[in-house]
This record gives structure tokens, sequence and C-alpha cells, in this order.
């Protein structure tokens, strides 16, 4: 086996157990951050519909990619290497399971993996479309753009999640924390 053969099936090594935790299709599918995408897409559509004459971009919603995405897709990165770096803590056992394949950390890193391949799809689609556009490229591209938008609202989810487990871990209840902020 040559060292790119390994190092190819490593990236799908990798690839498959992210969609397995992520869930696959089905979580795709059925994914309430996918569908509310979809419907906010079709209500914003002169932003992928319509195109500008004179302008930079053909379509606005690559303007808003480039403006947006990769501030965005920095925060995320920054904000995974802080939840990792929470590994070297006193409550790292909490958040790994001891190792297990499924753990709280495991499912918010498999999170932000998602979180990163969709913004970074989002910047393929903009290059994709500024090189050939098309109503279905900007279509397909607007759509991920709003998706990875609302992902950052589902990761926010998974954190607040994850701290209120390590809180309820040190011994901590719901009570004790409402009653310090009153």
């Amino acid at each position: 086996m040559k060292p790119t053969d390994r190092s190819v099936n490593v990236i799908w090594q990798v690839l498959l157990t992210y969609w397995r935790l992520f869930g696959g299709l089905n979580a795709l599918l059925y994914s309430p951050f996918v569908w509310v995408s979809l419907v906010l897409n079709f209500l914003v559509f002169p932003l992928w519909c319509n195109e500008v004459e004179n302008a930079a971009y053909r379509y606005l919603w690559i303007q808003v990619t480039w403006s947006i995405i990769p501030t965005i897709l920095g925060l995320s990165t920054a904000s995974f290497t802080i939840l990792l770096s929470l590994l070297a803590s006193h409550i790292a056992k909490i958040f790994t399971g001891n190792g297990d394949a499924k753990s709280s950390f495991i499912k918010v890193a498999a999170s932000f993996f998602h979180v990163f391949i969709s913004q970074i799809l989002t910047l393929f689609l903009a290059l994709f479309t500024m090189a050939f556009p098309n109503f279905l490229t900007s279509l397909l591209g607007s759509f991920i753009l709003l998706y990875s938008l609302s992902l950052l609202f589902a990761l926010a989810l998974e954190l607040f999640n994850l701290a209120y487990l390590a809180n309820l871990a040190s011994g901590h209840s719901v009570d004790d924390i409402e009653a310090s902020f009153k």
C-alpha cells in the first residue's frame, strides 16, 4: 500500500465516522434546520434569483457569503480549539465518557465538523457560481449559506447542553445556578 492510499483510507474512515455520528441521510432530511433554511431560501429569493448588473458578484448571496463565512469559519475553528483545550481539565472525563464512541464530546465534535463542512461547501459553491453563473448553483449555494448559518444555532444548543452537563457533574443543580443570578 502506498502512503497516499493510506491517507485516502484514513480520510474516508474519518468521513464515514462523522457521517455515522451525525446520523446520516435521515438526520439531514429530518433536521428542522434544513427545513427552516429551505423556507428562508425561498423567502430571500432575490438574493439568489436576481442577477445584479455591473457588480463584483452576479448574485447577492455570493457577496453575503464572502462577507461573513470566512469570519464565521474562523470563529468556529477557534471555538472548537477552546473546546479541545477543555480536555486537559478535570471535566474531560465527563465530556469524553472515558472513551465512549458516542460521548457528548464526540457528538459536539461531529456537530462542529458538520458546521465546517457546510461553511466550506458554501465557499466552494460561491466560487463555482462566480465561474459558472447559473440559476441552479445560485439556488443551492444560497440554501447552503442559510443552512450554515442555522447550524450555528444548532451548535450553540449543543455547546449549551455540554456546559449544562458539566455543571451538573460538578454538583450544581439548575436551582443553584438560578439562585446565583438573584
